[in-house]
C-alpha cells in the first residue's frame, strides 16, 4: 500500500534528517475521540485524553485538533506538558487552522467556542519539530499480523496515529517508511507489511522533520503535500527529478502533488531559496510525470554551465507554477516542453545570459504565462510554441537585452494582452506563425524596443482588428511590420 494521498511532510534545512519520519496524515479516520479542554478559549487552552497522558517530550510537537462540537480544528502547538496534560499556544495568529489546500491562520483565541469542550477528535503531529519523536530499537511485528507491532521502550499510545515512522533496519524488516494507522492498547497497526511475522530488533524514528527537499520527493506518493520551510539555504549538487505522481490526469485540485515553501508558518507565501551549486548541466526541478504544483521557492542558477530552473519532459502535463523566482541561469529559466495544460503565474525570470535560449519557453502544449517579470535577461524573454493556445496577459517584459532577443516570441496560437514591453533587444513581439485558430496581440504597451513594436515574420497579412489597442512609443524599428494597420494603434 503507498503512502495516503492525503499525506503532509515538512522539510526543514537547517534541523531536519532524512532519517527522520518526516510526515503527518492529517485525514487518517483512526485519531482518538476524547480530548477535553479547560480555558478553551483564550490563547493558553490546557487539554487532556482519556486514552494518552500527555509528557514532557512532546513539547514542541503540534496536538492536531481535526473535528468535534465546539472545537476549532488545527495545528496547536505545545507550549509545555506534564502530570498527563498538555498547555497549548493559541493566541490569534499562531494557529494553523485546518483546510485541505491553503493554511489560513486563527483571527480569534483559543481551541474551541466553548471553554470546556469535550469529545474532541485529536492527535499529534510529531513532523514539525526537528527530532524525532521517538527512535525504535527494539520494535517486534506480530506473530499474526506482519501490518502491526509492539515495542517494549517505547510503548504505543494513540499519540502515535497518523505519524510516519522511517524504518531503516532489523533482521526480517522491510526498510521504508509506514503510517501508524491506528493503535490498540500497545500494538500499533501500519498502512503496509513492516517484514516477516515475529522479526524483533526494528530500529526507525518517528517524527522529526526532513532535510532536503529530495527526500520527500523520493519518500512521497501522487498527492501529498511537501511543506518546506525557509530556514537557510537548500544547495543542490544534483538535478531533481519529479516523478512520483500517479495521477494522470489530476482528477481534482487535491490530486495535485504540491511543493510549497513557507518561511515562518505554513501559507504565509515567504519563498525558499535553493541554489545550485558545484556541477554543470543541472536542473533545479526537473519534473517527468503529470500533477505537479510549485509555490513560493527562489532558484538561484549560481551561472553554473547550462544550468536550467524548472524544465520537464513531454509526458508532465498539469504544472502549476506560482511565486517562483529564477535567476543567475545559462540554459533557461523555465521552460516546459509538451505540456497539456502549464499555469505560471506571479513568477520572476531574471538574470539570464547570454548562453541562454531564453528565460520562459513553453511549447508543445498550453501555457497560461500571468502577471509574471522576466527582466533584466540577456537572452529573449518569452518563447511560446505549439500545437494549443498560449497566452501571455498581465506580464512585465523588459530589459531582455542582445541583437536577436524579442520580448515575446510567438508561433502559431497566441493571446497576448495587457502587457507592458519594453526595452528588448528585438522586437516587443514578433509573430514567426500565424493561425487560423485564434492570435491575438491587443491592449499592450510596446516602448523602446530595439526592432518593430510588434513585426509579423510568418508571411501574410494578419486581420487588423487582432492588433488593435496597444500603445506604442519610440521602437527602433517602428510600431508594426507586416500587419494590417487600419486602425487600432496608439503612439
Amino acid at each position: 500500500m503507498a503512502i495516503a494521498a492525503s499525506t503532509i511532510w515538512e522539510v526543514r534545512g537547517q534541523s531536519g534528517s532524512d532519517s527522520n519520519g518526516g510526515a503527518f496524515n492529517p485525514y487518517n479516520v483512526n485519531f482518538a475521540a476524547d480530548l477535553a479542554a479547560t480555558s478553551a478559549t483564550g490563547g493558553s487552552p490546557i487539554v487532556t485524553s482519556a486514552s494518552y497522558s500527555f509528557v514532557a517530550g512532546d513539547s514542541g510537537a503540534f496536538v492536531f485538533i481535526k473535528s468535534g462540537t465546539n472545537w476549532i480544528p488545527g495545528w496547536y502547538q505545545i507550549a509545555s506538558a506534564s502530570g498527563g496534560s498538555a498547555i497549548l499556544t493559541a493566541s490569534v495568529g499562531s494557529v494553523n487552522l485546518y483546510a485541505t489546500i491553503a493554511s489560513v491562520l486563527n483571527t480569534s483565541a483559543g481551541c474551541a467556542t466553548t471553554a470546556s469542550p469535550t469529545a474532541g477528535t485529536w492527535g499529534i503531529d510529531y513532523s514539525q519539530q526537528a527530532a524525532a519523536r521517538v527512535a525504535f530499537t527494539d520494535m517486534v511485528i506480530s506473530m499474526s499480523s506482519s501490518i502491526q507491532f509492539t515495542s517494549a521502550a517505547f510503548p504505543v499510545g494513540t499519540n502515535y496515529i497518523g505519524n510516519l515512522i522511517d524504518v531503516v533496519s532489523g533482521t526480517g524488516f522491510t526498510a521504508q517508511r509506514v503510517e501508524v494507522v491506528s493503535t490498540s492498547g500497545m500494538t500499533a497497526t501500519c498502512d503496509k507489511s513492516l517484514g516477516t511475522l515475529g522479526s524483533t530488533g526494528g530500529s526507525g524514528k518517528l517524527g522529526g522533520c526532513l532535510a532536503t527537499i529530495n527526500a520527500a520527493n523520493l519518500a512521497l506518493n501522487g498527492g501529498n503535500t511537501v511543506m518546506v520551510k525557509a530556514d537557510g539555504t537548500y544547495a543542490q549538487s544534483a538535478t531533481t527529478t519529479f516523478n512520483s505522481n500517479t495521477s494522470n490526469p489530476p482528477s481534482n485540485a487535491l490530486a495535485y502533488t504540491r511543493f510549497l515553501g513557507y518561511s515562518t508558518y505554513r501559507g504565509d507565501n515567504g519563498r525558499v531559496t535553493v541554489q545550485l551549486v558545484t556541477n554543470t548541466g543541472l536542473t533545479a526541478f526537473y519534473i517527468t510525470e503529470p500533477g505537479y504544483e510549485f509555490r513560493n521557492f527562489v532558484i538561484d542558477c549560481n551561472l553554473l554551465g547550462t544550468s536550467k530552473g524548472v524544465a520537464t519532459n513531454s509526458a508532465a502535463s498539469y504544472l502549476l507554477l506560482q511565486n517562483i523566482q529564477v535567476k543567475n541561469f545559462t540554459s533557461s529559466g523555465i521552460n516546459p516542453t509538451g505540456q497539456i495544460y502549464c499555469y505560471i503565474a506571479q513568477c520572476e525570470v531574471i538574470n539570464g545570459t547570454s548562453a541562454a535560449s531564453s528565460a520562459i519557453s513553453a511549447s508543445g502544449g498550453q501555457a497560461e504565462i500571468f502577471q509574471c517579470r522576466v527582466m533584466n535577461n540577456v537572452c529573449p524573454g518569452i518563447i511560446i510554441r505549439g500545437n494549443e493556445t498560449n497566452i501571455v496577459q498581465a506580464c512585465l517584459i523588459a530589459n531582455n537585452t542582445g541583437a536577436a532577443s524579442d520580448g515575446i516570441q510567438a508561433g502559431y496560437a497566441c493571446i497576448i494582452e495587457h502587457n507592458t514591453i519594453h526595452g528588448n533587444g528585438q522586437h516587443g513581439v514578433n509573430l514567426t506563425s500565424l493561425s487560423d485558430i485564434v492570435q491575438r496581440v491587443k491592449n499592450n504597451m510596446l516602448t523602446g524596443n530595439g526592432g518593430w513594436g510588434i513585426r509579423n515574420t510568418a508571411g501574410g497579412l494578419p486581420a487588423h482588428d487582432w492588433y488593435d489597442g496597444n500603445f506604442f512609443y519610440n521602437n527602433t524599428s517602428g510600431t508594426k511590420n507586416n500587419i494590417d494597420d487600419l486602425y487600432g494603434s496608439f503612439s
